[in-house]
């Protein structure tokens, strides 16, 4: 009895065939659509992030990053401008060891 009951919810095979067929075609154009949307999106331009600032970004703060850039890069000069002298100044100290060396030898 039981198999006759299960037997009558299922369905034909025929209807059962058709569902299969329907979902898995269902199934095939939701993945078609999904690619095509996300090459088409991908095709898209990306925000301008200056504008975006310009409009949402606090100004004050704008100028603020601005001057810490501008001493942060200052600084660095600063740096390799004191590195360049102490190079400098390393051989030149080396050269009149040399020297005085060369002298002594002498």
């Amino acid at each position: 009895m039981k198999t006759k009951a299960t037997h009558l919810n299922s369905g034909s095979w025929a209807h059962r065939l058709l569902v299969y067929s329907f979902t898995t075609l269902f199934g095939l154009l939701l993945f078609f659509l999904l690619g095509f949307v996300m090459r088409d999106i991908g095709t898209w331009p990306g925000p301008a992030y200056t504008d975006i600032e310009a409009r949402l970004g606090d100004q004050a703060l704008s100028r603020e990053a601005t001057a810490i850039q501008t001493q942060i890069e200052e600084a660095t000069r600063s740096i390799e401008g004191r590195k360049q002298r102490q190079t400098v100044l390393r051989d030149s100290t080396s050269n009149s060891e040399k020297t005085m060396n060369q002298l002594l030898e002498l």
